[in-house]
C-alpha cells in the first residue's frame, strides 16, 4: 500500500480518565506526539472530582484533534468505551489509561502493520514500568492462539473499527473484564496480529487495578473471577454449547490457574475435547498456533500444584487417556509430575 495512504488514515485514540489528573498529562502528550499526526484523541470524563477535565481541557484549547464527552454520571470503563467509539470517525480505532503512555511511533508502527498484512487487530509487546516510570520489565506477547484460557493481547493494540461494529462494542456488564470479553469474542470474526516490538508503557502503581487484581481477597478479585465467568458463559450461550455455565466454570479455573479437579476432567476428557473442538471451528484466530499446548500446560500446572492431583489414579488416567502430557513436554518436569504421584 503507498505510504501516502497510510499516511492519511485517520486513527481515533480513545482515553477513558476518571480521576486521573497524576499522570495524565503524560498520557494525553504521548497520543499528540505521535510521529503519526492525523489522529483524533477522544478524552471521555468519566465524572472526575479531581483535575482531569481541567488538564484535558488545556489540551484542548491548544490542540484541536482533541475532543472531551463529560458524562453526566459515573459509567466505568465499558460505557465510556463504547461513548467514546461511537463518536470515533478514525476507520482504526485504539484506546489507552490515563496512568500509560505510548512509544513516539506506536501509532505510526501499528498502523502500517495492520494495512501491509490485512489483519482485523494488530497488538504488540510493551513495557512494564513503576509508579516513578522507572523501567520493571518486558511484557513479551504471543500469538492469540491461546486467548480462550487469558488475555493473551495485552495493553497495546490497534483495530479496525469494524472490529468494534462486529461486536457489537464492549460489555457494560462486565467491567474489569471488558477488554478480554471483547477479544474473545472478535476472535470468532477477526484475524489477530502478533507485533514483536515494544511501543507502549504500562504503570503498575498500588491504585491501577491490576496491582489491586494482584492482591488475594480483595473485591476487585471477586467482581473480576465473576466477570471472567459471566463472560464465558455468554461466549458459550452464544456459540449454543450445552451445559455453558459447567463449561464457563471450567474455564474461570483454567484462567485464574485454581485447583481443577483432574479426575473429573477426565472422566469428562471426551466432552471437553467436543466443546473445545467446536469453538475452534467457529474461530477465526484460535485454531492455529499454541491452542492445545497452552491447555496442556494448564492442566500440568494443577497437577504440579495441587496435592490433591498428585496420586496414582491421576498418572493411571493421564497414562490412559492423555500420555502426551507427559512425553510431548518438558521432561524434568514430567518427571517431578511420575514422582508426585508416585510418592
Amino acid at each position: 500500500m503507498p505510504q501516502s495512504s497510510i499516511e492519511n488514515d485517520l486513527v481515533s485514540i480513545i482515553l477513558p480518565v476518571y480521576n486521573g489528573e497524576r499522570f495524565l498529562t503524560q498520557s494525553i502528550k504521548s497520543c499528540l506526539e505521535q510521529t503519526h499526526n492525523n489522529i483524533e484523541l477522544i478524552i471521555v470524563n468519566d465524572c472526575s472530582t479531581d483535575n482531569s477535565l481541567k488538564i484535558a481541557e488545556n489540551f484542548k484549547l491548544n490542540d484541536d484533534r482533541v475532543s472531551i464527552i463529560s458524562n453526566a454520571t459515573n459509567k466505568k470503563l465499558p460505557f465510556s468505551l463504547n461513548i467514546g467509539h461511537k463518536t470515533a470517525r478514525g476507520k482504526f480505532v485504539t484506546w489507552t489509561s490515563d496512568d500509560n503512555f505510548y512509544e513516539k511511533r506506536a501509532i505510526e508502527t501499528l498502523l502500517k502493520t495492520i494495512q501491509n498484512n490485512h489483519w482485523d487487530i494488530v497488538y504488540s509487546n510493551f513495557n512494564i514500568i513503576e509508579e516513578s516510570g522507572r523501567f520493571r520489565k518486558i511484557m513479551n506477547l504471543e500469538n492469540a492462539s491461546s486467548l480462550l484460557f487469558g488475555n493473551s493481547i495485552g495493553a497495546s493494540f490497534l483495530y479496525k473499527k469494524d472490529v468494534f461494529i462486529r461486536n457489537d462494542g464492549y460489555d457494560n456488564q462486565l467491567h474489569s473484564v471488558e477488554d478480554y470479553d471483547f477479544w474473545l469474542r472478535a476472535s470468532l470474526h477477526s484475524k489477530f496480529l502478533h507485533l514483536d516490538k515494544i511501543l507502549y508503557n504500562f504503570r503498575s502503581h498500588d491504585a491501577s487495578l491490576s496491582s489491586k487484581l494482584a492482591k488475594a481477597n480483595t473485591d476487585e478479585n471477586e467482581l473480576f473471577a465473576h466477570n471472567i465467568q459471566k463472560s464465558y458463559y455468554k461466549f458459550l450461550k452464544n456459540l449454543g454449547i450445552e451445559e455453558a455455565k459447567k463449561v464457563a466454570d471450567f474455564l474461570t479455573r483454567i484462567h485464574l490457574y485454581k485447583e481443577i479437579d483432574v479426575l473429573s476432567y477426565f472422566g469428562e476428557y471426551r466432552n471437553i475435547k467436543i466443546v473445545l473442538d467446536k469453538i475452534l471451528n467457529e474461530s477465526v484466530s484460535l485454531k492455529n498456533g499454541k491452542f492445545w499446548t497452552d491447555f496442556d500446560i494448564r492442566i500440568r500446572a494443577t497437577i504440579q500444584g495441587y496435592e490433591a492431583n498428585q496420586n496414582v489414579m491421576v498418572l493411571w488416567q493421564i497414562l490412559r487417556k492423555r500420555p502426551e502430557l507427559l512425553w510431548k513436554y518438558d521432561r524434568k518436569n514430567s518427571l517431578k509430575i511420575i514422582q508426585k504421584c508416585l510418592k
